[in-house]
Parts: C-alpha cells; structure tokens; sequence
C-alpha cells in the first residue's frame, strides 16, 4: 500500500507533466485574424430572442472591429479575419435587418 506522502508526489508529477498539454485560455466568442495582424472587438450589441412557437433562438449581434496589420500584411491590406462563435449545433445565419 503507499504512503499519502508517496501519492501526493506521484499526483503532483502527473500534475507537471500534463500542465503543458492542456490547452491555452480561450474566449467563447472572438476574432481569428491572419499571422502578424490582430483584431479586436471595438463595440458589439446583441439581441436574443426565442420563439417558443417555433422554439428557435434568435442570436442578433451588430459589431464593430478595430485591428493592426504587421509585416507583409500591412502591404497587402490584411483586412480579412474570421469571428467564432460556438453553439450547440450548426446555426442558420443571415444578414438582420438593420432596424433590429
């Protein structure tokens, strides 16, 4: 049978060893942008909504985003990045109308 003092260190080796494994802090929803650029969310409003009727959520969000090119990105505009947004399944997306 081993100590308590022997299972404590196994634990906290184990605990070191896998640390650097685990994957860095993530945000639910943020930017994805190109190599030597980033971008920030400046300003964002969101709506939602559900239907019961038809039991749908309704995700409605005006944003605004503000960046910095580097390097070669800086000549070639660098204007182009993704926005990730997790939800349980693959949503339906559409332009809203501006009004909402």
């Amino acid at each position: 049978m081993r100590s308590p003092a022997r299972s404590s260190r196994a634990c906290a080796a184990l605990v070191a060893f896998l640390t650097p494994l685990l994957p860095a802090a993530a945000r639910a929803c943020c930017p994805a942008w190109r190599a030597g650029s980033m971008v920030r969310i400046a300003d964002q409003r969101i709506l939602v909504a559900w239907d019961p009727a038809t039991q749908v959520e309704h995700f409605v969000r005006e944003a605004r985003f503000t960046g910095e090119r580097g390097g070669a990105d800086r000549q070639e505009g660098g204007d182009d990045f993704g926005f990730l947004v997790p939800t349980p399944t693959e949503p339906e997306i559409a332009e809203a109308d501006g009004a909402v």
